[in-house]
């Protein structure tokens, strides 16, 4: 009979959840000097305040407030603006709250083209704080996050694209440095 121990079984797990994740961010909203610099891999991390727009697990790392706001305007033709705020409610339990926008606007140089990009979310995480627990799955840290984002494109002052729609995420941080798969 073949024995499975319950590490193992938790690891498989969540390796057969994570097995859809992939570096694929063309979609993702790069915020944070740290999580850019870094290619996208701070989903891996996800340890300051800009956590809840890449990895909401990440919030449960957080043991005070943090707010990260960032601004940046090129050529007065593209802006980025960003706020995001932490909240830890308790032991292992942090909310937050982030703000995206993104704008194009060419309408003053003639070209007659602005563009809007909206991003609003709220976001819980947990580390498990269970003693019962630790023994399997460790500091596992999860997270939620919902998000309303809205679009608009506008060419010579005429609405050519409006759409606005939900999405969520969840995330999973699991520190494998306590995780053995194989004793020997």
């Amino acid at each position: 009979m073949v024995r499975i121990s319950p590490k193992t079984l938790i690891a498989g797990l969540l390796v057969s959840l994570c097995a859809a994740a992939r570096a694929d961010n063309a979609k993702q909203i790069d915020v944070g000097v740290r999580a850019v610099s870094m290619g996208g891999a701070f989903v891996a991390v996800a340890n300051d305040a800009t956590a809840a727009n890449w990895n909401p697990a990440g919030l449960a790392s957080l043991q005070r407030q943090e707010v990260a706001f960032g601004y940046a305007d090129r050529f007065s033709l593209l802006s980025d603006s960003y706020l995001s705020y932490l909240l830890p409610v308790k032991d292992n339990h942090v909310l937050g709250i982030d703000w995206f926008r993104e704008g194009f606007d060419d309408v003053r140089s003639g070209l007659g083209l602005k563009a809007t990009n909206n991003k609003i979310g709220f976001s819980y995480g947990y580390r498990n704080g269970i003693q019962r627990l630790k023994p399997y799955i460790g500091n596992l840290a999860v997270g939620v996050s919902g998000k309303y984002i809205s679009q608009g494109i506008d060419l010579d002052e005429q609405e050519v694209l409006n759409a606005s729609g939900w999405g969520w995420d969840v995330g999973l941080l699991a520190p494998l440095s306590r995780l053995s798969l194989i004793h020997i």
